[in-house]
């Protein structure tokens, strides 16, 4: 699958690089990540990154498409405790799990002037995304003082059970909000998931739980 994934990205690629007044461009940034949905109250946001590179194709007037290749981490966190921590069954414990992807955005764009020095770019469609790594780390505090910790690949096998945690594959909306000033760009890049990413038979119960991916980065990058 993974090796399925990066020839399309790369056949993909090629193709729009071949088209006429093509537009490679590279971001990074930083933002929030988190799972949402059903009983996702108790998750908190988890810090996140991306970085790739891409391509801006002008198909008429505004309209345009955009695809590249990014690597993102994303995640989420949580935190659960007793009320006391006065006999030996009460606990502490904290959760974060780490998602690294690598994700093929598939978008539309219209382009526009903002300013006679500033141009904006918005661009929204489905990214397909491919998990390449990640840690899932669990610590509890019990009432006794006794302390455990436990480590998993995100998307490995566990030492509990031969499935990995998670699904590799992913996939959902994307939208970026993009704003260029001489070759500079800045803005805001969205990703809402779709898929149900986890494992139906690693948790308990987990038909219970509808969640999804959600990250949004705050980013800046330059267009050659």
């Amino acid at each position: 699958m993974k090796k399925l994934f990066l020839l399309l990205a790369t056949i993909l690629s090629l193709q729009c690089a071949m088209a006429q007044n093509v537009a490679f461009f590279v971001k990074g940034g930083i933002g929030m990540s988190d799972w949402i949905g059903k009983e996702s109250d108790e998750l908190d946001p988890k810090f996140s990154y991306r970085i790739g590179a891409g391509l801006d194709i002008p198909i008429k007037g505004i309209w345009g498409f955009r695809t590249g290749l990014n690597m993102s981490s994303i995640g989420t966190k949580a935190h659960a405790a007793t009320d006391e921590m006065t006999s030996a069954w009460d606990f502490e414990m904290s959760m974060k799990t780490t998602q690294i992807y690598l994700e093929l955005p598939l978008m539309a764009t219209a382009s526009f002037d903002v300013t006679d020095n500033m141009r904006c770019t918005v661009g929204a469609g489905p990214y397909f995304a491919i998990g390449v790594g990640g840690k899932s780390k669990a610590d509890v505090t019990w009432g006794d003082g006794t302390f455990e910790s436990d480590k998993a690949n995100t998307f490995g096998e566990t030492d509990e059970d031969t499935e990995s945690m998670l699904k590799r594959f992913d996939a959902g909306l994307g939208l970026d909000v993009n704003f260029e000033v001489k070759h500079l760009i800045f803005g805001l890049d969205t990703r809402f998931g779709l898929y149900k990413f986890y494992q139906d038979d690693f948790f308990d119960e987990i038909e219970k739980y509808k969640v999804y991916n959600f990250s949004t980065c705050v980013v800046v990058g330059y267009r050659f």
